[in-house]
C-alpha cells in the first residue's frame, strides 16, 4: 500500500527511522527508502492494536514556535504529570496534551513527533507545552556498561540514572568519572546529590560490568565523617546506600595537608557498573591516580 506524502503532515523526507508511528488515526510502519520516494507500509497487525491520539488539545489556540520530529525520549512522573523528557545530559521536557493511556508508564522509552507551544507572559508550567502528532514505543538506549570494555582509552562518566532524569547539576545518581586505559579503570565514584563532596576514588580492573580494585577516600571534612562500619574487617561492606561500591581492609594512610581530613586506602573494593548510564565526558576529568592525590 503506498501513501502519498501530502497526506502525512508528520512525515518528512528525513524521516527515515525504522520502527512504528502511531498517528491521529492509525498505527503506519515506516519503511526506509530511497530520496526520491518513500514508501509508507499499513501493517494489519499492528492496526489492531494502534493507539489514537485525541484529535482535540488544550493548547491548539497557543502559537507553535517550534516542531519536534522524531526524537527520543523517556515519560516520567512530575508534579501528577506525566512529562516527557528527550534524551540527553540536559534533556529538555515536555508537557503534553494528549499523551495516550499507555504510555503513561514511568521510565517509558519512546520516539515522537510534534509541535512545542509557546508559553504565555508570566506561566509557571512543569514543563513546555507540547502536542503529539506521532509517537511510538522505542527501544531503550543500551546502557552503557554492555560496551565499555571496547571504549578507547580515554576519559568517561557513567551515572546510575539516565541521562534523560537530569535534575540540571549535570549528572543524577551515583556517578563514577573515570580514565580507562586498556582494562584499567581509575576514577571518582560519588553522590551527585552531594555535588561531588561524598566521593571515593575506585581504580582497578575492569571485568564485564565490575571494577575490582582498592579505593581511597577523604574522611572528615566536607564529606563523609566516618568510614562505612566494619569496613576495617576483611568482609566487603556498603560504602555507599545502593550497595554499588563494597569496600574492605580500611587503614588511614595520611591526612590532607589543607584540611586535616584522614586519607583511608581501602585495599579491597568492588565498583558495580551494571545499569549505569553513560553522559558526555565531565568537565573536571578524572583522576589518573588515588593515592597521591
Amino acid at each position: 500500500m503506498r501513501i502519498h506524502r501530502q497526506s502525512m503532515l508528520f512525515v518528512s523526507l528525513s524521516l527515515t527511522t525504522l520502527g512504528t508511528i502511531t498517528s491521529a488515526n492509525h498505527v503506519i510502519a515506516l519503511s526506509q527508502s530511497s530520496a526520491s520516494s518513500q514508501t509508507v507500509t499499513t501493517s494489519q497487525n499492528i492496526l489492531a492494536q494502534s493507539t489514537q491520539l485525541s484529535p482535540k488539545c488544550v493548547y491548539d489556540t497557543r502559537k507553535t514556535v517550534q516542531t519536534v520530529k522524531s526524537q527520543k525520549g523517556r515519560v516520567t512522573l512530575i508534579a501528577n504529570n506525566y512529562v516527557i523528557v528527550t534524551e540527553g545530559v540536559n534533556g529538555t521536557r515536555f508537557v503534553t496534551c494528549n499523551l495516550p493511556d499507555a504510555f503513561k508508564t514511568e521510565g517509558k522509552a519512546i520516539v515522537f513527533s510534534g509541535e512545542v507551544k509557546e508559553i504565555y507572559p508570566n506561566e509557571r508550567l512543569v514543563a513546555t507545552p507540547f502536542k503529539i502528532t506521532a509517537i511510538a514505543s522505542s527501544t531503550p538506549t543500551p546502557t552503557p556498561t554492555q560496551s565499555i570494555q571496547s571504549l578507547p582509552n580515554g576519559d568517561y562518566r557513567f551515572c546510575s540514572k539516565s541521562p534523560s532524569a537530569d535534575t540540571g547539576n549535570g549528572d543524577t545518581g551515583y556517578c563514577y568519572v573515570f580514565n580507562k586505559r586498556g582494562n584499567r579503570l581509575v576514577g571518582d565514584f560519588y553522590d551527585s546529590r552531594s555535588l561531588g563532596e561524598v566521593s571515593a576514588c575506585v581504580s582497578g580492573t575492569l571485568n564485564n560490568k565490575t571494577v575490582r580494585g582498592e579505593s581511597v577516600e577523604l574522611v572528615g571534612d566536607i564529606g563523609n565523617r566516618n568510614i562505612p562500619p566494619n569496613s576495617r574487617g576483611n568482609r566487603l561492606v556498603n560504602w555507599d546506600s545502593q550497595g554499588y561500591l563494597k569496600v574492605a581492609r580500611a587503614t588511614q594512610i595520611g591526612r590532607n595537608a589543607t584540611t586535616g581530613s584522614r586519607k583511608i586506602r581501602y585495599r579491597d573494593a568492588v565498583l558495580k557498573l551494571d545499569g549505569f548510564y553513560r553522559y558526555s565526558q565531565s568537565a573536571k576529568g578524572a583522576p589518573t591516580n588515588c593515592i597521591n592525590r
